[in-house]
């Protein structure tokens, strides 16, 4: 008898302990200064130039460095690029000078790259490279860049356990603890049932809600400004100024430059999802248990989890893992714990097939 599985039927968060939140908060209330302009594109663009120029001198021409040379270079470039965004920096003094700006309702759980973060802090326009552990409050600014050597991208942490995460090339404001406005680019909102969030991205083009579910939200500009909402867990609401739809689990879709809809299927396990897999969170695995290890892989990955044999789910719940095994990226994780469980996955298509290892003697 075969027992199946999701990640999404466990009813656990894979976001690990609890952040002590009572002790995330900014001192000092501000005035509202009204909305700040935009930084302009063609600094986006020179500071771009820039990044890439430095880039190209470290690595001779663009070649692909090793992984340790290509952190070093990573943090090189975040440095640079908050240096030369400080500059800037004027252009965007103008704005959420509020009370509730100062209210942190985020923190980065893990960064690939140069990533800016522009804020305000005791009435000072702050902006630099975003660091794994910094706090996020509203009115902040999240910027990612399309190097073509190393995309940037960012995940953060919301105090409910929802995990939102940019892709490169995108730009971000924190309008609140629930609404988020996506000024290009895309972001992925995964808030798990249990999570209770309720999450708006607002676009120029529309406003996306959601309740529980695990979502994308990017704007397209290859014939036009056109909105683009997939939808891999639960249900969204899609509303522009002139009509409002719902889409469902697997479903996607666009409103594009002349106003029409489209709809259309995405599996839950498809290679657009891939980019997400890149920037999540990692998995702190000493301390808990297989059976939530594979919770977490399934959600992350749109897998479903089948055991070969009668209680061998309920067996996994009981295996403690103990130790590190390096970041583990959510689709080779399996292959990494589970054999020092005695336990072997094959993947094949949607479906992760667990079984007890022949002859093995589990180590864990």
């Amino acid at each position: 008898m075969r027992s199946e599985k999701t990640g999404r039927e466990t009813g656990r968060t894979s976001h690990g302990p609890e952040l002590e939140w009572g002790e995330r908060r900014l001192t000092g209330l501000f005035q509202r200064a009204g909305r700040r302009p935009e930084l302009p594109q063609d600094e986006l663009e020179r500071i771009e130039h820039r990044v890439r120029a430095e880039w190209g001198q470290r690595f001779g021409g663009g070649a692909r460095a090793p992984r340790a040379a290509g952190r070093r270079l990573a943090l090189a470039a975040a440095v640079l690029l908050g240096t030369l965004l400080g500059v800037a920096g004027w252009l965007l003094s103008r704005e959420d000078l509020s009370g509730p700006s100062g209210e942190v309702v985020l923190v980065v759980e893990r960064v690939t790259g140069p990533v800016v973060l522009s804020r305000t802090v005791a009435g000072q326009e702050e902006t630099g490279p975003a660091r794994a552990g910094e706090e996020v409050a509203v009115g902040a600014r999240l910027y990612t860049l399309a190097l073509d050597e190393q995309p940037t991208r960012v995940a953060l942490a919301s105090p409910s356990g929802a995990s939102i995460r940019l892709d490169a090339d995108t730009r971000l404001r924190i309008v609140s603890a629930r609404v988020l406005e996506l000024e290009s680019g895309a972001v992925y909102v995964d808030s798990p049932p249990q999570s209770g969030s309720d999450f708006e991205i607002r676009t120029p083009i529309g406003a996306v809600r959601e309740v529980g579910t695990q979502f994308e939200v990017r704007l397209l500009d290859a014939d036009g400004p056109a909105l683009r909402v997939r939808v891999r867990e639960g249900r969204v609401e899609v509303g522009t100024a002139s009509e409002r739809r719902q889409a469902e689990e697997g479903r996607e879709l666009v409103v594009g430059p002349d106003g029409a809809w489209r709809e259309s299927e995405i599996r839950a396990d498809a290679e657009e999802w891939q980019w997400v897999l890149e920037t999540a969170p990692t998995f702190d695995v000493d301390g808990r248990t297989v059976g939530e290890l594979l919770d977490w892989v399934a959600r992350e990955t749109g897998w479903r989890v089948a055991y070969d044999a009668p209680g061998l789910e309920a067996a996994v719940d009981e295996i403690v893992i103990r130790g590190a095994f390096g970041d583990l990226r959510p689709d080779e994780a399996h292959e990494v714990v589970l054999p020092a469980a005695g336990l072997t996955a094959v993947q094949a298509g949607d479906r992760l097939e667990v079984a007890r290892a022949e002859d093995a003697t589990p180590r864990l």
